[in-house]
Protein backbone atom coordinates (compact mmCIF):
# COMPACT_ATOMS: atom_id res chain seq x y z
CA UNK A 1 0.00 0.00 0.00
CA UNK A 2 2.91 2.35 0.64
CA UNK A 3 4.26 1.81 -2.89
CA UNK A 4 0.82 2.26 -4.45
CA UNK A 5 0.34 5.66 -2.77
CA UNK A 6 3.84 6.91 -3.53
CA UNK A 7 4.15 9.93 -5.80
CA UNK A 8 4.52 8.83 -9.42
CA UNK A 9 3.02 5.35 -8.89
CA UNK A 10 1.01 4.05 -11.85
CA UNK A 11 -2.73 4.44 -11.32
CA UNK A 12 -4.74 1.24 -11.66
CA UNK A 13 -8.08 3.10 -11.89
CA UNK A 14 -9.41 6.61 -11.92
CA UNK A 15 -11.27 6.74 -8.62
CA UNK A 16 -13.57 9.44 -7.30
CA UNK A 17 -11.48 10.05 -4.20
CA UNK A 18 -9.02 12.36 -5.94
CA UNK A 19 -6.14 10.39 -4.43
CA UNK A 20 -3.85 8.13 -6.42
CA UNK A 21 -4.82 4.46 -6.00
CA UNK A 22 -7.27 5.15 -3.19
CA UNK A 23 -10.56 3.41 -3.98
CA UNK A 24 -12.39 4.57 -0.83
CA UNK A 25 -11.38 7.15 1.76
CA UNK A 26 -13.43 7.21 4.97
CA UNK A 27 -12.84 9.69 7.76
CA UNK A 28 -15.07 10.13 10.79
CA UNK A 29 -15.66 9.66 14.48
CA UNK A 30 -18.05 8.39 17.11
CA UNK A 31 -18.51 9.93 20.52
CA UNK A 32 -16.10 12.63 21.72
CA UNK A 33 -12.50 11.62 20.97
CA UNK A 34 -11.14 15.05 21.93
CA UNK A 35 -12.43 14.65 25.46
CA UNK A 36 -10.61 11.34 25.93
CA UNK A 37 -7.29 12.46 24.45
CA UNK A 38 -6.42 14.37 27.63
CA UNK A 39 -6.04 11.09 29.56
CA UNK A 40 -2.48 10.65 30.95
CA UNK A 41 -1.51 7.28 29.44
CA UNK A 42 -0.72 7.46 25.73
CA UNK A 43 0.07 4.49 23.49
CA UNK A 44 0.99 4.68 19.81
CA UNK A 45 2.04 2.06 17.32
CA UNK A 46 1.41 0.38 14.00
CA UNK A 47 0.26 -3.19 13.51
CA UNK A 48 0.06 -5.22 10.30
CA UNK A 49 -2.02 -8.28 9.49
CA UNK A 50 -0.96 -10.20 6.35
CA UNK A 51 -2.82 -11.46 3.33
CA UNK A 52 -3.70 -15.10 4.02
CA UNK A 53 -5.44 -17.84 2.02
CA UNK A 54 -8.61 -19.73 2.97
CA UNK A 55 -6.99 -23.11 2.20
CA UNK A 56 -10.33 -24.94 1.96
CA UNK A 57 -10.13 -28.71 1.57
CA UNK A 58 -12.48 -28.74 -1.44
CA UNK A 59 -11.38 -26.36 -4.17
CA UNK A 60 -13.81 -23.95 -5.83
CA UNK A 61 -15.75 -26.11 -8.30
CA UNK A 62 -18.78 -25.65 -10.56
CA UNK A 63 -20.69 -27.91 -12.94
CA UNK A 64 -22.97 -25.97 -15.29
CA UNK A 65 -25.59 -27.12 -17.79
CA UNK A 66 -27.61 -25.01 -20.22
CA UNK A 67 -31.11 -26.23 -21.03
CA UNK A 68 -31.74 -24.68 -24.45
CA UNK A 69 -35.39 -25.75 -24.53
CA UNK A 70 -36.31 -24.22 -21.18
CA UNK A 71 -33.67 -21.48 -21.54
CA UNK A 72 -32.18 -21.87 -18.12
CA UNK A 73 -28.93 -22.76 -16.41
CA UNK A 74 -28.54 -25.49 -13.83
CA UNK A 75 -25.46 -25.28 -11.61
CA UNK A 76 -23.96 -27.64 -9.09
CA UNK A 77 -21.48 -25.38 -7.35
CA UNK A 78 -19.51 -25.46 -4.13
CA UNK A 79 -21.00 -22.34 -2.57
CA UNK A 80 -21.99 -21.01 0.82
CA UNK A 81 -24.61 -18.73 -0.70
CA UNK A 82 -26.58 -19.89 -3.77
CA UNK A 83 -28.62 -16.68 -3.47
CA UNK A 84 -25.69 -14.60 -4.71
CA UNK A 85 -24.83 -17.07 -7.47
CA UNK A 86 -28.39 -16.93 -8.82
CA UNK A 87 -28.65 -13.14 -8.67
CA UNK A 88 -25.23 -12.39 -10.15
CA UNK A 89 -25.54 -14.87 -13.01
CA UNK A 90 -29.00 -13.56 -13.86
CA UNK A 91 -27.43 -10.09 -14.03
CA UNK A 92 -24.43 -11.20 -16.10
CA UNK A 93 -26.49 -13.13 -18.67
CA UNK A 94 -29.54 -10.86 -18.69
CA UNK A 95 -31.87 -13.62 -17.48
CA UNK A 96 -34.71 -13.83 -14.98
CA UNK A 97 -33.94 -15.26 -11.56
CA UNK A 98 -36.00 -18.38 -12.32
CA UNK A 99 -33.70 -19.11 -15.27
CA UNK A 100 -30.77 -19.80 -12.89
CA UNK A 101 -31.09 -22.88 -10.68
CA UNK A 102 -28.53 -23.99 -8.10
CA UNK A 103 -28.71 -27.66 -7.12
CA UNK A 104 -27.68 -29.20 -3.84
CA UNK A 105 -24.11 -30.37 -3.31
CA UNK A 106 -21.97 -31.05 -0.26
CA UNK A 107 -19.65 -28.09 0.35
CA UNK A 108 -16.14 -28.98 1.46
CA UNK A 109 -15.39 -25.84 3.45
CA UNK A 110 -15.66 -22.17 2.61
CA UNK A 111 -14.43 -19.83 5.40
CA UNK A 112 -15.92 -16.95 3.42
CA UNK A 113 -14.23 -17.73 0.09
CA UNK A 114 -17.47 -19.23 -1.22
CA UNK A 115 -19.89 -16.85 0.51
CA UNK A 116 -20.22 -14.55 -2.50
CA UNK A 117 -19.97 -15.00 -6.27
CA UNK A 118 -16.59 -15.84 -7.80
CA UNK A 119 -15.65 -16.02 -11.49
CA UNK A 120 -15.73 -19.76 -12.14
CA UNK A 121 -19.54 -19.99 -11.87
CA UNK A 122 -20.04 -17.54 -14.74
CA UNK A 123 -17.22 -19.05 -16.80
CA UNK A 124 -18.64 -22.56 -16.48
CA UNK A 125 -22.11 -21.31 -17.41
CA UNK A 126 -20.89 -19.40 -20.46
CA UNK A 127 -18.89 -22.37 -21.69
CA UNK A 128 -21.80 -24.75 -21.14
CA UNK A 129 -24.13 -22.60 -23.22
CA UNK A 130 -21.53 -22.25 -25.95
CA UNK A 131 -20.67 -25.96 -26.01
CA UNK A 132 -24.23 -27.23 -25.69
CA UNK A 133 -22.99 -29.69 -23.07
CA UNK A 134 -22.32 -29.72 -19.32
CA UNK A 135 -19.03 -28.07 -18.33
CA UNK A 136 -17.06 -28.59 -15.14
CA UNK A 137 -14.51 -26.09 -13.82
CA UNK A 138 -12.49 -27.15 -10.80
CA UNK A 139 -9.62 -24.95 -9.68
CA UNK A 140 -6.35 -26.72 -9.02
CA UNK A 141 -4.72 -26.23 -5.63
CA UNK A 142 -2.28 -23.77 -7.22
CA UNK A 143 -5.19 -21.84 -8.76
CA UNK A 144 -6.93 -21.77 -5.38
CA UNK A 145 -3.97 -19.99 -3.84
CA UNK A 146 -3.17 -17.75 -6.79
CA UNK A 147 -6.54 -16.80 -8.28
CA UNK A 148 -9.13 -16.71 -5.48
CA UNK A 149 -9.62 -13.68 -3.23
CA UNK A 150 -7.60 -13.86 0.02
CA UNK A 151 -7.99 -11.93 3.25
CA UNK A 152 -7.25 -8.23 2.87
CA UNK A 153 -3.98 -7.17 4.42
CA UNK A 154 -4.33 -4.31 6.93
CA UNK A 155 -1.91 -1.82 8.42
CA UNK A 156 -3.49 -0.07 11.42
CA UNK A 157 -1.81 2.81 13.21
CA UNK A 158 -3.28 3.69 16.59
CA UNK A 159 -2.94 6.46 19.10
CA UNK A 160 -4.71 5.38 22.26
CA UNK A 161 -5.37 7.30 25.47
CA UNK A 162 -6.21 5.74 28.83
CA UNK A 163 -6.51 6.67 32.48
CA UNK A 164 -3.99 5.54 35.05
CA UNK A 165 -6.39 2.82 36.16
CA UNK A 166 -6.33 1.29 32.68
CA UNK A 167 -9.64 2.64 31.44
CA UNK A 168 -9.62 3.28 27.70
CA UNK A 169 -10.61 6.86 26.86
CA UNK A 170 -9.86 7.52 23.17
CA UNK A 171 -8.86 5.67 20.00
CA UNK A 172 -7.47 7.50 16.97
CA UNK A 173 -6.85 5.16 14.05
CA UNK A 174 -5.18 5.43 10.65
CA UNK A 175 -6.04 2.38 8.57
CA UNK A 176 -4.64 1.28 5.21
CA UNK A 177 -6.34 -1.71 3.60
CA UNK A 178 -4.72 -3.63 0.71
CA UNK A 179 -7.57 -3.77 -1.78
CA UNK A 180 -5.76 -5.60 -4.57
CA UNK A 181 -6.51 -4.66 -8.15
CA UNK A 182 -10.32 -4.44 -7.88
CA UNK A 183 -12.88 -3.56 -5.24
CA UNK A 184 -14.93 -6.76 -4.92
CA UNK A 185 -16.05 -6.52 -1.23
CA UNK A 186 -13.11 -4.34 -0.18
CA UNK A 187 -15.22 -1.30 0.83
CA UNK A 188 -17.42 -3.48 3.03
CA UNK A 189 -14.45 -5.28 4.64
CA UNK A 190 -12.81 -1.94 5.45
CA UNK A 191 -16.03 -0.67 7.01
CA UNK A 192 -16.25 -3.71 9.29
CA UNK A 193 -12.66 -3.03 10.33
CA UNK A 194 -13.68 0.52 11.21
CA UNK A 195 -16.75 -0.65 13.15
CA UNK A 196 -14.52 -3.00 15.16
CA UNK A 197 -12.94 0.11 16.67
CA UNK A 198 -16.25 1.08 18.24
CA UNK A 199 -17.76 -2.19 19.40
CA UNK A 200 -15.93 -4.12 22.12
CA UNK A 201 -15.06 -1.29 24.53
CA UNK A 202 -16.60 2.04 25.54
CA UNK A 203 -14.08 4.91 25.32
CA UNK A 204 -15.23 8.52 25.20
CA UNK A 205 -14.67 8.53 21.49
CA UNK A 206 -13.16 6.90 18.40
CA UNK A 207 -11.86 8.60 15.27
CA UNK A 208 -10.59 7.03 12.07
CA UNK A 209 -8.89 7.92 8.82
CA UNK A 210 -9.14 4.84 6.59
CA UNK A 211 -8.11 4.21 3.00
CA UNK A 212 -8.84 1.27 0.73
CA UNK A 213 -5.72 1.21 -1.45
CA UNK A 214 -5.57 -0.24 -4.97
CA UNK A 215 -2.50 -2.46 -5.38
CA UNK A 216 -1.23 -4.56 -8.30
CA UNK A 217 -2.17 -7.82 -6.58
CA UNK A 218 -5.11 -10.24 -6.78
CA UNK A 219 -8.16 -8.55 -5.27
CA UNK A 220 -8.95 -9.34 -1.65
CA UNK A 221 -12.27 -10.86 -0.66
CA UNK A 222 -14.42 -11.99 2.22
CA UNK A 223 -12.70 -14.18 4.81
CA UNK A 224 -13.92 -15.51 8.15
CA UNK A 225 -14.05 -12.49 10.48
CA UNK A 226 -14.37 -10.05 7.55
CA UNK A 227 -12.07 -7.22 8.61
CA UNK A 228 -12.57 -7.81 12.33
CA UNK A 229 -9.40 -9.84 13.01
CA UNK A 230 -7.18 -7.26 11.34
CA UNK A 231 -8.51 -4.31 13.35
CA UNK A 232 -8.80 -6.31 16.57
CA UNK A 233 -5.14 -7.30 16.31
CA UNK A 234 -4.19 -3.64 16.67
CA UNK A 235 -6.73 -2.79 19.39
CA UNK A 236 -6.01 -5.80 21.57
CA UNK A 237 -2.26 -5.29 21.22
CA UNK A 238 -2.70 -1.68 22.36
CA UNK A 239 -4.77 -2.86 25.35
CA UNK A 240 -1.86 -5.09 26.32
CA UNK A 241 0.49 -2.11 26.13
CA UNK A 242 -1.85 -0.12 28.37
CA UNK A 243 -1.56 -2.90 30.93
CA UNK A 244 2.24 -2.82 30.69
CA UNK A 245 2.42 0.98 30.96
CA UNK A 246 0.12 1.12 34.01
CA UNK A 247 1.56 -1.97 35.71
CA UNK A 248 -1.84 -3.64 35.76
CA UNK A 249 -2.75 -7.24 34.99
CA UNK A 250 -3.88 -7.48 31.33
CA UNK A 251 -7.01 -9.43 32.27
CA UNK A 252 -7.91 -6.79 34.85
CA UNK A 253 -7.54 -4.10 32.17
CA UNK A 254 -9.94 -5.94 29.87
CA UNK A 255 -12.39 -6.50 32.73
CA UNK A 256 -12.41 -2.76 33.50
CA UNK A 257 -13.14 -1.91 29.88
CA UNK A 258 -15.70 -4.60 29.04
CA UNK A 259 -19.03 -3.56 27.65
CA UNK A 260 -22.02 -4.24 29.87
CA UNK A 261 -25.38 -5.87 29.22
CA UNK A 262 -28.26 -3.80 27.86
CA UNK A 263 -26.09 -0.96 26.57
CA UNK A 264 -25.34 0.57 23.17
CA UNK A 265 -21.82 0.74 21.75
CA UNK A 266 -20.33 3.83 20.11
CA UNK A 267 -21.04 2.43 16.62
CA UNK A 268 -24.68 1.65 17.45
CA UNK A 269 -24.69 -2.05 18.39
CA UNK A 270 -27.49 -2.60 20.91
CA UNK A 271 -26.29 -5.26 23.32
CA UNK A 272 -28.50 -7.71 25.17
CA UNK A 273 -26.48 -10.08 27.37
CA UNK A 274 -22.71 -9.47 27.66
CA UNK A 275 -20.73 -12.23 29.33
CA UNK A 276 -17.23 -11.07 28.39
CA UNK A 277 -16.31 -10.69 32.10
CA UNK A 278 -17.36 -14.31 32.66
CA UNK A 279 -15.18 -15.35 29.70
CA UNK A 280 -12.17 -13.47 31.08
CA UNK A 281 -12.55 -15.02 34.51
CA UNK A 282 -12.94 -18.46 32.96
CA UNK A 283 -9.68 -18.30 30.98
CA UNK A 284 -7.85 -16.84 33.98
CA UNK A 285 -8.73 -19.92 35.98
CA UNK A 286 -8.36 -22.47 33.17
CA UNK A 287 -4.82 -21.50 32.18
CA UNK A 288 -3.71 -20.86 35.79
CA UNK A 289 -2.96 -17.27 34.88
CA UNK A 290 -2.15 -15.83 38.31
CA UNK A 291 0.28 -18.56 39.38
CA UNK A 292 2.11 -18.71 36.06
CA UNK A 293 2.54 -14.93 35.88
CA UNK A 294 4.16 -14.96 39.33
CA UNK A 295 6.55 -17.77 38.37
CA UNK A 296 8.03 -15.85 35.41
CA UNK A 297 9.78 -18.83 33.82
CA UNK A 298 12.46 -17.88 31.26
CA UNK A 299 11.25 -17.60 27.66
CA UNK A 300 7.68 -18.42 28.72
CA UNK A 301 4.83 -15.97 28.42
CA UNK A 302 1.07 -15.64 28.81
CA UNK A 303 -1.20 -13.63 26.54
CA UNK A 304 -4.88 -12.73 26.55
CA UNK A 305 -7.22 -11.07 24.05
CA UNK A 306 -10.94 -10.46 23.73
CA UNK A 307 -13.28 -10.30 20.78
CA UNK A 308 -16.85 -9.59 19.70
CA UNK A 309 -18.96 -10.51 16.68
CA UNK A 310 -22.56 -10.28 15.53
CA UNK A 311 -25.06 -13.03 14.74
CA UNK A 312 -25.80 -12.02 11.17
CA UNK A 313 -25.58 -8.59 9.56
CA UNK A 314 -28.13 -6.42 7.77
CA UNK A 315 -25.58 -5.62 5.05
CA UNK A 316 -27.85 -6.16 2.02
CA UNK A 317 -31.55 -5.49 1.42
CA UNK A 318 -33.53 -8.43 2.88
CA UNK A 319 -30.48 -9.72 4.81
CA UNK A 320 -32.67 -9.61 7.91
CA UNK A 321 -34.97 -12.22 6.38
CA UNK A 322 -34.76 -15.99 6.09
CA UNK A 323 -37.28 -18.54 4.86
CA UNK A 324 -37.76 -22.23 5.59
CA UNK A 325 -40.28 -24.99 4.96
CA UNK A 326 -41.03 -28.07 7.07
CA UNK A 327 -42.95 -31.08 5.72
CA UNK A 328 -44.40 -33.99 7.70
CA UNK A 329 -45.07 -37.15 5.69
CA UNK A 330 -47.57 -39.95 6.42
CA UNK A 331 -44.70 -42.32 7.25
CA UNK A 332 -43.58 -39.99 10.05
CA UNK A 333 -40.47 -38.68 8.30
CA UNK A 334 -39.82 -34.95 8.13
CA UNK A 335 -38.11 -32.83 5.51
CA UNK A 336 -36.67 -29.39 6.22
CA UNK A 337 -36.01 -27.16 3.20
CA UNK A 338 -33.81 -24.07 3.40
CA UNK A 339 -32.02 -22.11 0.70
CA UNK A 340 -28.69 -21.65 2.45
CA UNK A 341 -25.76 -24.02 2.69
CA UNK A 342 -23.76 -26.04 5.17
CA UNK A 343 -20.08 -25.36 4.50
CA UNK A 344 -18.82 -27.47 7.38
CA UNK A 345 -20.51 -25.66 10.25
CA UNK A 346 -23.04 -28.43 10.97
CA UNK A 347 -25.93 -26.24 9.85
CA UNK A 348 -27.99 -29.16 8.57
CA UNK A 349 -27.65 -30.97 11.88
CA UNK A 350 -28.72 -27.92 13.88
CA UNK A 351 -31.77 -27.30 11.69
CA UNK A 352 -32.74 -30.96 11.98
CA UNK A 353 -32.43 -30.67 15.76
CA UNK A 354 -34.71 -27.63 15.82
CA UNK A 355 -37.36 -29.27 13.66
CA UNK A 356 -37.22 -32.46 15.73
CA UNK A 357 -37.57 -30.46 18.95
CA UNK A 358 -40.58 -28.48 17.75
CA UNK A 359 -42.37 -31.47 16.20
CA UNK A 360 -41.48 -33.96 18.92
CA UNK A 361 -40.02 -36.49 16.50
CA UNK A 362 -36.78 -38.45 16.58
CA UNK A 363 -33.79 -36.65 15.06
CA UNK A 364 -33.03 -39.54 12.71
CA UNK A 365 -36.47 -39.07 11.11
CA UNK A 366 -35.53 -35.57 9.84
CA UNK A 367 -33.79 -34.95 6.52
CA UNK A 368 -32.59 -31.54 5.38
CA UNK A 369 -32.56 -30.20 1.81
CA UNK A 370 -30.38 -27.14 1.23
CA UNK A 371 -29.06 -24.96 -1.63
CA UNK A 372 -31.65 -26.06 -4.23
CA UNK A 373 -32.94 -22.66 -5.39
CA UNK A 374 -35.91 -24.21 -7.21
CA UNK A 375 -37.27 -26.19 -4.26
CA UNK A 376 -36.29 -24.10 -1.23
CA UNK A 377 -37.46 -20.74 0.17
CA UNK A 378 -35.29 -17.64 0.00
CA UNK A 379 -32.20 -17.49 2.18
CA UNK A 380 -29.03 -15.49 1.59
CA UNK A 381 -26.78 -18.30 2.74
CA UNK A 382 -23.96 -18.92 5.19
CA UNK A 383 -22.02 -15.72 5.87
CA UNK A 384 -21.67 -13.22 8.72
CA UNK A 385 -22.30 -15.97 11.30
CA UNK A 386 -26.01 -15.81 10.45
CA UNK A 387 -26.80 -19.51 10.06
CA UNK A 388 -28.13 -20.55 13.45
CA UNK A 389 -29.79 -17.23 14.18
CA UNK A 390 -31.48 -16.62 10.83
CA UNK A 391 -32.05 -20.11 9.43
CA UNK A 392 -32.65 -21.64 12.85
CA UNK A 393 -35.31 -19.04 13.66
CA UNK A 394 -36.99 -19.60 10.28
CA UNK A 395 -37.10 -23.39 10.74
CA UNK A 396 -38.48 -22.96 14.25
CA UNK A 397 -41.27 -20.72 12.94
CA UNK A 398 -42.09 -23.13 10.10
CA UNK A 399 -42.20 -26.12 12.45
CA UNK A 400 -44.39 -24.30 14.95
CA UNK A 401 -46.71 -23.22 12.15
CA UNK A 402 -47.03 -26.83 11.04
CA UNK A 403 -47.90 -27.93 14.58
CA UNK A 404 -50.57 -25.21 14.76
CA UNK A 405 -52.08 -26.28 11.41
CA UNK A 406 -52.28 -29.88 12.56
CA UNK A 407 -53.71 -28.84 15.92
CA UNK A 408 -56.50 -26.90 14.19
CA UNK A 409 -57.58 -30.26 12.71
CA UNK A 410 -57.27 -32.07 16.02
CA UNK A 411 -53.97 -33.72 15.08
CA UNK A 412 -50.43 -33.86 16.41
CA UNK A 413 -47.21 -34.78 14.55
CA UNK A 414 -47.45 -38.18 16.25
CA UNK A 415 -50.69 -38.74 14.32
CA UNK A 416 -48.86 -38.70 10.98
CA UNK A 417 -50.37 -42.05 9.91
CA UNK A 418 -53.76 -40.35 9.76
CA UNK A 419 -52.55 -37.93 7.07
CA UNK A 420 -53.69 -38.63 3.51
CA UNK A 421 -50.68 -36.81 2.08
CA UNK A 422 -47.69 -34.83 3.29
CA UNK A 423 -48.48 -31.74 5.31
CA UNK A 424 -46.07 -28.82 4.98
CA UNK A 425 -45.71 -25.27 6.22
CA UNK A 426 -43.43 -22.47 5.03
CA UNK A 427 -42.46 -19.46 7.13
CA UNK A 428 -40.30 -16.40 6.79
CA UNK A 429 -38.37 -15.06 9.75
CA UNK A 430 -37.87 -11.29 9.75
CA UNK A 431 -35.51 -9.85 12.33
CA UNK A 432 -36.92 -6.47 13.29
CA UNK A 433 -34.01 -5.70 15.63
CA UNK A 434 -31.57 -5.28 12.76
CA UNK A 435 -31.15 -1.92 11.04
CA UNK A 436 -29.83 -1.70 7.49
CA UNK A 437 -26.17 -0.63 7.49
CA UNK A 438 -26.85 1.99 4.81
CA UNK A 439 -29.58 3.69 6.87
CA UNK A 440 -27.30 5.82 9.09
CA UNK A 441 -23.94 6.25 10.83
CA UNK A 442 -24.76 4.04 13.82
CA UNK A 443 -27.17 1.22 12.84
CA UNK A 444 -27.82 -1.80 15.05
CA UNK A 445 -26.45 -4.02 12.30
CA UNK A 446 -27.05 -7.37 14.04
CA UNK A 447 -29.60 -8.89 16.36
CA UNK A 448 -27.30 -10.36 18.99
CA UNK A 449 -23.62 -10.04 19.79
CA UNK A 450 -21.32 -12.73 21.05
CA UNK A 451 -18.14 -12.26 23.08
CA UNK A 452 -15.00 -14.28 23.73
CA UNK A 453 -11.76 -14.23 25.69
CA UNK A 454 -8.75 -16.35 24.73
CA UNK A 455 -5.64 -16.99 26.80
CA UNK A 456 -2.44 -18.65 25.64
CA UNK A 457 0.85 -19.84 27.05
CA UNK A 458 3.85 -19.68 24.70
CA UNK A 459 7.53 -20.48 24.74
CA UNK A 460 10.04 -18.57 22.63
CA UNK A 461 13.32 -20.00 21.42
CA UNK A 462 15.90 -17.30 22.28
CA UNK A 463 18.20 -18.33 19.42
CA UNK A 464 15.70 -18.49 16.56
CA UNK A 465 12.75 -16.46 17.82
CA UNK A 466 10.42 -19.34 16.99
CA UNK A 467 7.22 -19.36 19.06
CA UNK A 468 5.75 -22.60 20.36
CA UNK A 469 2.20 -22.53 21.73
CA UNK A 470 2.02 -24.71 24.84
CA UNK A 471 -1.59 -24.27 25.92
CA UNK A 472 -4.67 -22.46 24.61
CA UNK A 473 -8.03 -21.80 26.25
CA UNK A 474 -10.97 -20.10 24.51
CA UNK A 475 -14.06 -19.04 26.47
CA UNK A 476 -17.09 -18.02 24.41
CA UNK A 477 -20.32 -16.35 25.46
CA UNK A 478 -22.45 -18.63 23.32
CA UNK A 479 -25.86 -17.82 24.83
CA UNK A 480 -26.97 -21.43 24.62
CA UNK A 481 -25.21 -24.18 22.72
CA UNK A 482 -27.80 -26.03 20.64
CA UNK A 483 -25.12 -28.55 19.72
CA UNK A 484 -22.10 -28.26 22.06
CA UNK A 485 -19.90 -30.55 19.97
CA UNK A 486 -20.36 -28.41 16.86
CA UNK A 487 -19.75 -25.24 18.87
CA UNK A 488 -16.49 -26.61 20.22
CA UNK A 489 -15.45 -27.69 16.73
CA UNK A 490 -16.03 -24.17 15.39
CA UNK A 491 -13.99 -22.65 18.21
CA UNK A 492 -11.08 -25.05 17.72
CA UNK A 493 -11.09 -24.54 13.95
CA UNK A 494 -11.16 -20.76 14.24
CA UNK A 495 -8.30 -20.78 16.74
CA UNK A 496 -6.24 -22.97 14.39
CA UNK A 497 -6.78 -20.49 11.54
CA UNK A 498 -5.94 -17.54 13.77
CA UNK A 499 -2.74 -19.20 14.97
CA UNK A 500 -1.76 -19.87 11.37
CA UNK A 501 -2.01 -16.18 10.49
CA UNK A 502 -0.13 -15.20 13.64
CA UNK A 503 2.76 -17.63 13.34
CA UNK A 504 3.48 -18.35 9.72
CA UNK A 505 0.79 -17.98 7.07
CA UNK A 506 1.33 -15.26 4.49
CA UNK A 507 0.79 -15.06 0.76
CA UNK A 508 3.94 -13.86 -0.98
CA UNK A 509 4.06 -12.05 -4.33
CA UNK A 510 6.60 -11.13 -6.95
CA UNK A 511 5.61 -8.73 -9.73
CA UNK A 512 1.98 -9.21 -8.68
CA UNK A 513 2.02 -13.01 -8.92
CA UNK A 514 1.66 -15.43 -6.04
CA UNK A 515 4.98 -17.26 -5.49
CA UNK A 516 3.89 -19.74 -2.80
CA UNK A 517 0.63 -21.21 -4.22
CA UNK A 518 0.75 -24.65 -2.60
CA UNK A 519 0.53 -26.41 0.73
CA UNK A 520 4.22 -27.23 0.40
CA UNK A 521 5.27 -23.58 0.42
CA UNK A 522 2.48 -22.02 2.49
CA UNK A 523 3.00 -22.21 6.27
CA UNK A 524 -0.38 -23.69 7.09
CA UNK A 525 -0.45 -25.31 10.56
CA UNK A 526 -0.79 -29.09 10.38
CA UNK A 527 -2.47 -31.10 13.12
CA UNK A 528 0.91 -31.90 14.66
CA UNK A 529 1.77 -28.19 14.82
CA UNK A 530 -1.23 -27.22 16.92
CA UNK A 531 -1.35 -27.12 20.70
CA UNK A 532 -4.16 -28.47 22.83
CA UNK A 533 -7.06 -26.03 22.29
CA UNK A 534 -9.59 -26.08 25.11
CA UNK A 535 -13.00 -24.48 24.41
CA UNK A 536 -15.06 -23.22 27.35
CA UNK A 537 -18.76 -22.56 26.71
CA UNK A 538 -20.28 -19.75 28.78
CA UNK A 539 -24.05 -20.16 28.59
CA UNK A 540 -26.99 -18.19 29.93
CA UNK A 541 -29.36 -17.38 27.12
CA UNK A 542 -30.03 -14.52 24.71
CA UNK A 543 -33.47 -13.09 24.02
CA UNK A 544 -32.97 -12.72 20.25
CA UNK A 545 -31.62 -16.14 19.28
CA UNK A 546 -33.42 -19.48 18.85
CA UNK A 547 -33.49 -21.17 22.26
CA UNK A 548 -31.17 -18.39 23.46
CA UNK A 549 -28.32 -19.25 21.04
CA UNK A 550 -25.72 -16.82 19.72
CA UNK A 551 -23.30 -17.25 16.84
CA UNK A 552 -19.84 -18.82 16.98
CA UNK A 553 -18.60 -19.34 13.42
CA UNK A 554 -16.34 -16.31 12.99
CA UNK A 555 -15.53 -14.94 16.45
CA UNK A 556 -13.02 -17.64 17.32
CA UNK A 557 -10.57 -16.42 14.65
CA UNK A 558 -10.40 -12.89 16.13
CA UNK A 559 -8.44 -13.23 19.44
CA UNK A 560 -5.63 -15.71 18.57
CA UNK A 561 -3.20 -13.31 16.86
CA UNK A 562 -3.18 -10.60 19.57
CA UNK A 563 -3.18 -13.20 22.35
CA UNK A 564 -0.06 -14.86 20.94
CA UNK A 565 1.61 -11.55 20.10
Amino acid sequence: TTEARRSGAARLHERGTGEANVAVHSKGSWGDPARGRSAPVRISGSWTYPRVAHAVMEQNTTVARWDAVRERFELWTSTQAPHFVVHELAHVFGLRLDQIVCREVAVGGGFGSKSKISEHEALAAALARKAGAPVRIALSREEEFAATKPRHGFRVGLEVAADGDGRLRAIDAVMDVDNGAYNHFGPSVMWVGIKTLGTLYMPDGVSWDARLVDTALPPGGQFRGYGGPQAAFAIESAMDEIAARTGLDPIDVLLRNSNVSHSTTLCGARLDEVRLPDCLRAVREAIDWDRKRKERRPYRGLGVAAGMHGSGSFAFPDANKSGAAVELRPDGSVQVRFGGADAGTGQRTILAQIAAEELGVALERVEVLSIDSERTPLDMGAWSSRGTHMMGSAVRLAARGLVERLSARGLRPADHARLDSAESHEAQFVDERMEFVGSGPTPNFSSSYTFAAHAVEVEVDPDTGAVRVLDYVAAHDIGRAINPTLVEGQIIGGVAMGLGAALGEELLYEAGRTVNPSYLNYALPRAADLPRIRPILIEGGESAGPYGAKSTGELSIVPPAPAVA
